[in-house]
């Protein structure tokens, strides 16, 4: 059975970023991303909780960076220079970023005007499909498997589940005591997370 990666897919591109990647292919591909919906508790009380994740995709068969325009606005060489932290981060296309779901990850892919193959290899895996759109620039890349890497070390789907309803916790704690004496250190991804009602 199929896993599913839904939750991980909300919590990555609800108010998400993707900030950085890199690759050891034939191997593997990881790509970096900020304002992740999930909780790790602090060590440093001052400083709110990292929200930083990483997907690794492993013995990949296909990974490219598409593009919807001509966007005379980044330079050609975009991808590079967000591997070199030469540029700032591409905050995701929150309705376009499908991962495990084969059909929506087709229609993301369907709307590129132009890609740049970064890497083909017909002996990898299609396990894992995966595409998303950060304003008019994406990734699309499908590969045998995929690991999931915090600044600590790797995590399971299911630990990861539980971390992003830790999240939402969390989240409600940090707008009770907004502005209060009690209140958390600000956080990106709690702020950009507004309650309504």
């Amino acid at each position: 059975m199929a896993a599913d990666y839904s939750i991980l897919a909300s919590a990555i591109s609800d108010v998400g970023y993707w900030r950085w990647w890199s690759g050891n292919l034939p191997e593997s591909i990881q790509l970096e991303f900020g304002g992740v919906q999930l909780y790790v508790p602090p060590e440093d009380k001052s400083k709110p909780p990292s929200s930083l994740l990483a997907l690794r995709f492993i013995r990949p068969t296909h990974v490219s960076f598409i593009q919807s325009n001509d966007f005379a606005g980044l330079p050609p060489d975009w991808p590079q220079q967000l591997h070199e932290d030469k540029i700032e981060p591409f905050s995701i296309s929150h309705e376009d970023f499908a991962l495990g779901d084969d059909a929506a990850v087709a229609q993301i892919v369907l709307q590129k005007k132009s890609e740049i193959i970064h890497f083909n290899d017909g002996s990898g895996g299609r396990e894992v499909k995966f595409a998303f759109w950060a304003g008019e620039i994406g990734v699309h890349i499908e590969a045998a498997e995929l690991r999931l890497f915090l600044m600590t070390g790797e995590i399971d789907l299911s630990t990861f589940a539980s971390m992003n309803s830790a999240w939402w916790t969390y989240w409600q704690d940090y707008w009770k005591k907004r502005d209060t004496a009690e209140a958390f250190p600000k956080d990106f991804a709690c702020e950009v997370t507004i309650p309504t009602g």
